[in-house]
């Protein structure tokens, strides 16, 4: 019994330590910009968005086929409505960098018949490789686990080898 609980204990914290270790190198995304929208036969949206810090960001284009998937769905970010940044045919993800700025997203979505509607989303992302804090909490279970582990081991909580593992056991068999 006591050599499970010594494996289950070491299991615990090693599995919160590789936790908090994940949570320190995490990425954080912070959404930029996010519109879901009908078009109804062929038609174009141009919406602007603020980018205000330079770095890397991720764009997403969905169909979502409700209720009806288009013929075709493109998407294009212009910088202030001149160059273009980076393009999506049907669905898809593109990245690109960006100085801080305004920005437009420009949808073209084409349905089967005129009067058919179709829904799409658009996800503009910053991806930045700012570590996320580990909460407190965390480290201060780890340390505790790691001290329990150390007490089970021989510390304060060990009994002698010519001890009864259960005293329970004593009385039943007698």
């Amino acid at each position: 019994m006591n050599n499970s609980m010594n494996r289950f204990s070491r299991r615990v914290v090693a599995a919160t330590l590789l936790a908090a270790a994940s949570l320190t190198s995490a990425q954080a995304a912070t959404i930029v910009y996010e519109d879901v929208d009908f078009i109804k036969g062929t038609d174009t949206r141009s919406e602007s968005f603020t980018i205000k810090q330079a770095g890397s960001y991720q764009v997403t284009l969905s169909d979502f086929q409700f209720p009806k998937s288009f013929l075709d769905l493109d998407l294009w970010i212009t910088e202030s409505k001149a160059p273009v940044v980076g393009k999506i045919d049907k669905s898809g993800t593109f990245s690109f960098n960006a100085t801080p700025g305004t920005y437009w997203a420009n949808v073209l979505g084409i349905t089967d018949k005129p009067l058919d509607i179709g829904l799409y989303g658009i996800r503009i992302e910053q991806m930045s490789v700012a570590p996320v804090p580990v909460p407190t909490s965390i480290l201060m279970l780890g340390s505790a686990l790691v001290a329990f582990v150390g007490f089970g081991r021989g510390g304060l909580v060990s009994r002698s080898r010519s001890e009864p593992s259960d005293a329970g056991m004593e009385l039943i068999a007698a």
